[in-house]
C-alpha cells in the first residue's frame, strides 16, 4: 500500500530561485503539483511518486487545486519594475487565473508579495503599516492582495501572504548584487561599482526565506508576513561581510550609482513569523 502525502500542494513558478529551494525541503511529505513555464526541473531526477511537472502554457487540469494548498511564486516583467504591464497585464491575468484556482476549491493560497508594498516609508516596516507602493510593480502586488483578501472572505479559504525583503544566496539572478560582485573579482577587476553603501536594508538568505514559509505552509496562519531577517545593514557591510566570508577582495568604488528613486534611505522589516 502505497504511502499517500496528507497534504496537497501546487507550486507556480516552481523554477524560480524561490521555487527550487521550496521544492528541496517540500518533496517527499507532499503530494507536489509544479506549475512552470520551464522545462529545467526535470521529474525523473526526483525519486518521488507524487511529484508531478505541469506546463503553465497547456490547459491545466484545476481538480489539481482541490483541497490544495497553492503556493504561488510566479509574476512576469520582473526585469523592470517601472513596466506599466505590471498593471495593463500581469494584474488582470493573475486575477482570471485566481478566479479559476478558487473556484476549484482551493484550501490554502501563499503569495510571495514584495517589501515595496510599503513604499518609501522608512525604519522598521511592520506589517501594521499602511502599504503606500509607488511603482507599476508594487501597486500590482498590493492591488491583487486586496482583491484576494476580499474574496478569502468570501469563499472562507486561508490566505497568506508574504513580503519578500532581498533575498540572496546561490540561484539568484545574475543581475543581482553578489552575482555581480563575483563576476567583477572573476574577471580580475581591479575595482567594484556601486552605490555609497550607506543605505540600509534588510538581506535574508534563501535557506531562511524556505524556512519561514515552510513554517506558514505547515501552519493555519491566515494573514500578512514580513520575510526578513529585521536586522537592518548597511550595502557596504552586506559587501564586505561576503568578501570576508568567501575570502576574497577586491576594491569598492563607492557613489558610482545613485540609490534607486523608488527606495528609502534606510527600511528593514520587523518579523512575524512563529
Amino acid at each position: 500500500m502505497l504511502n499517500i502525502p496528507e497534504k496537497k500542494i501546487v507550486i507556480s513558478g516552481a523554477s524560480g530561485f524561490i521555487g527550487r529551494q521550496l521544492i528541496a525541503q517540500l518533496y517527499g511529505n507532499f503530494e507536489l503539483h509544479l506549475l512552470s513555464h520551464s522545462r529545467q526541473i526535470d521529474q525523473q531526477n526526483i525519486l518521488n511518486k507524487f511529484f508531478q511537472v505541469h506546463d503553465i502554457n497547456k490547459k491545466i487540469d484545476l481538480s489539481i487545486f482541490k483541497n490544495a494548498t497553492f503556493i504561488h511564486l510566479g509574476w512576469p516583467y520582473l526585469e523592470n519594475f517601472f513596466d506599466l504591464r505590471h498593471l495593463t497585464e500581469a494584474l488582470p491575468q493573475q486575477i482570471i487565473f485566481f478566479e479559476k484556482v478558487i473556484k476549484a476549491g482551493v484550501n490554502k493560497i501563499l503569495i510571495s508579495g514584495t517589501c515595496l508594498e510599503y513604499g518609501l516609508q522608512e525604519g522598521a516596516l511592520d506589517i501594521s503599516l499602511k502599504t503606500e507602493p509607488v511603482l507599476p510593480y508594487s501597486i500590482a502586488k498590493n492591488a491583487l492582495h486586496d482583491y484576494l483578501r476580499a474574496r478569502s472572505n468570501i469563499e472562507k479559504f486561508n490566505l497568506i501572504w508574504t513580503r519578500l525583503f532581498y533575498v540572496y544566496g546561490d540561484g539568484q539572478k545574475a543581475n543581482s548584487l553578489i552575482p555581480l560582485l563575483q563576476k567583477a573579482i572573476d574577471r580580475g577587476d581591479k575595482s567594484f561599482p556601486m552605490s555609497e553603501g550607506n543605505q540600509e536594508r534588510d538581506f535574508v538568505h534563501i535557506s531562511c526565506v524556505a524556512e519561514q514559509l515552510m513554517k506558514l505552509i505547515k501552519s493555519n496562519n491566515n494573514g500578512t508576513f514580513n520575510i526578513c531577517s529585521g536586522q537592518p545593514q548597511s550595502v557596504t557591510d552586506f559587501i564586505i561581510d561576503y568578501l570576508e566570508i568567501t575570502n576574497q577582495s577586491i576594491s569598492l568604488e563607492k557613489g558610482r550609482f545613485e540609490i534607486p528613486s523608488y527606495e528609502p534611505k534606510n527600511f528593514w522589516g520587523v518579523p512575524n513569523v512563529a
